[in-house]
């Protein structure tokens, strides 16, 4: 039977050190130090090959000089393991992170005790206030003729067709085919053909972020030939060209420009409206229903804030700087993605970082009152609530149900799924208890 532990099998102390910070202490006695290696060893002798012994009988005192100090790491990271599980579990502890806990410097012998110190960090514990009767002004929601006339131009530019441009230059909004090829000392080093740019959103060229294409591009006809200077990335598969200056040279093979379908009855049909003013009115509708759903947020974030100046609380310190972290991770992909220099990424992300922090802080306070919330009012999300937000998040994508489900599982992201959810139950009974008064 391996070795279970039990609080009353080893020692322990839990004092708090800072906010949401706890410090634990434990001591094992050696008796159950010396039974878990000798577990330890057991199991190596009934899984171990040694020739000239059979499984289970071969000698303890060879598999110490052979395997001694891997059992003894293993013994030591077992009991530690089930130490701090056994203290998280009984004094209902609700950890937010790894616990801090420095292998090292813990030593295992058979014929002693065990000592070792550990921190955690731990969800914040408040009281939670009045969070019903808050008072929040809506934004008022209007729609005009113009708002209207945007969101059907919206609706024709998914519909629209790109059709060639014979003569003139290029405008704003075309699309340009071209042919890349990069020469470099004279010779061409890399060649792309059929190439699509956006005249306005271009900004990359041959896969590489390039500020000044757009510029470059402007007032181009169809076989137009326009070139800029580059550097050879330092990742080019040739080491001898990296970092050497060399050119690229766009030859223009055809202009496209964007042609909005005309809004004829059998367009209109195509769409399943019977009338220019059926579609007009459920253009306002679906403009009016956003500016609804916007105006609701306003209000939520309003509530959101009045609960926090009411709820002051300790975030923890190591939850927000690994929150931090991945937001200015991603932001540094970014800018290197737009060819920003990495000294110039460094001076943003420095500058930034302390924004950052303040909003990750208030992310997660929201969060934390949200959930505090949920669990007062008995606020979940049932299973057939998540299986039909699966079946939106697969309509929207184009893929089955199964498949966003599988992808979700596989990612582990049901669960911050089931959290967002429960989140927007909440933010709905806040509104519900709140007294709205409508903007003038």
């Amino acid at each position: 039977m391996p070795l279970t532990l039990e609080l009353t099998d080893f020692t322990s102390e839990v004092a708090e050190v800072g906010p949401c910070k706890l410090s634990l202490k434990f001591q094992v006695p050696q008796e159950k130090v010396a039974l878990k290696i000798e577990e330890k060893y057991k199991e190596l002798n009934q899984n171990v090959n040694i020739p000239g012994f059979r499984r289970g009988k071969v000698p303890r005192k060879l598999l110490e000089k052979k395997y001694g100090k891997t059992v003894m790491e293993e013994a030591k990271l077992d009991l530690v393991n089930a130490c701090y599980e056994k203290v998280v579990e009984d004094k209902k502890l609700n950890p937010v992170g790894e616990p801090q806990i420095d292998l090292e410097k813990i030593e295992l012998k058979e014929d002693a005790a065990l000592a070792f110190e550990a921190t955690v960090e731990v969800k914040p514990t408040f009281e939670l206030k009045e969070y019903a009767g808050i008072e929040a002004k809506r934004p008022k929601v209007e729609v005009s003729d113009l708002d209207v006339g945007q969101a059907i131009d919206r609706v024709r530019e998914t519909k629209a067709n790109l059709v060639p441009v014979a003569n003139g230059p290029c405008q704003a909004d075309d699309l340009l085919v071209v042919d890349e090829e990069l020469i470099v000392d004279g010779k061409p080093i890399e060649k792309h053909e059929n190439v699509r740019i956006p005249v306005t959103d271009g900004n990359s060229i041959m896969g590489r972020p390039c500020p000044e294409l757009k510029a470059t591009l402007e007032g181009a006809k169809a076989g137009d030939v326009r070139t800029l200077k580059v550097a050879v990335p330092e990742e080019h598969k040739d080491a001898a060209l990296r970092g050497k200056e060399g050119e690229v040279r766009l030859t223009v093979r055809d202009i496209k420009r964007i042609q909005l379908p005309e809004m004829t009855e059998a367009w209109l049909k195509s769409l399943d409206f019977d009338s220019l003013d059926e579609f007009k009115e459920e253009m306002r509708r679906r403009v009016k229903a956003e500016r609804e759903k916007g105006a609701d947020e306003v209000v939520e974030e309003r509530i959101l804030e009045e609960l926090r100046r009411r709820h002051e609380f300790p975030i923890p310190e190591g939850l927000i700087t690994a929150n931090v972290d991945r937001v200015l991770a991603r932001t540094h992909i970014d800018l290197q993605q737009a060819g920003m220099s990495e000294e110039k990424i460094h001076e943003h992300l420095e500058a930034n970082r302390e924004t950052s922090r303040g909003t990750v802080a208030t992310y997660l306070r929201n969060r934390y009152l949200l959930e505090a919330i949920a669990d007062k009012e008995k606020v979940y999300v049932t299973e057939d609530e998540v299986d039909e937000r699966i079946q939106r998040l697969a309509a929207a994508s184009r893929k089955w149900p199964h498949e966003v489900k599988e992808q979700y599982e596989n990612e582990g992201l049901l669960p911050v799924l089931r959290g967002k959810m429960r989140e927007e139950k909440v933010l709905v009974l806040l509104r519900e208890k709140a007294k709205v008064e409508q903007e003038a």
